[in-house]
């Protein structure tokens, strides 16, 4: 883990969390970067700049879930829930799947309207089996 990483903090000495660094509280968040906006529209922009995987070849579908995943527990640490932007999102992140992905998540999710909980967890199983061929 990269210590000058901005998104991470040295957890204390007495911490029981695992790794030796803490995901910053929003308050911290927002005192050492600015304003909340300006930092939920720079994660969202991130999440809008992710490579898609214009063919079958599912090489950067790891590397495209890692970036929303980072993407959305920042925007979940300042507290915006995905239920606020999951809708827009998902027709982004879908555009960005290869073909038999999309398939797979239309076919794997279960609620009407789709929710971005769901959509990550089919896509880790696609990475899954991917990796496993």
């Amino acid at each position: 883990m990269n210590k000058t990483s901005p998104l991470f903090v040295e957890k204390p000495q007495n911490s029981r969390i695992s790794s030796n660094y803490a995901l910053i509280t929003s308050a911290q968040y927002c005192r050492r970067f600015g304003k909340p906006q300006n930092i939920i529209s720079k994660h969202m922009d991130e999440m809008l700049k992710i490579p898609g995987c214009v063919n079958d070849n599912a090489s950067k579908l790891p590397l495209g879930y890692d970036r929303t995943s980072i993407n959305i527990c920042g925007l979940e640490s300042l507290g915006v829930s995905c239920s606020q932007y999951g809708s827009l999102l998902i027709p982004v992140i879908m555009s960005k799947l290869p073909p038999k992905i999309r398939i797979q998540v239309a076919r794997n999710t279960a609620h009407k309207v789709w929710e971005m909980s769901d959509l990550l967890e089919v896509i880790i199983k696609c990475i899954i089996v991917c990796l496993t061929m």
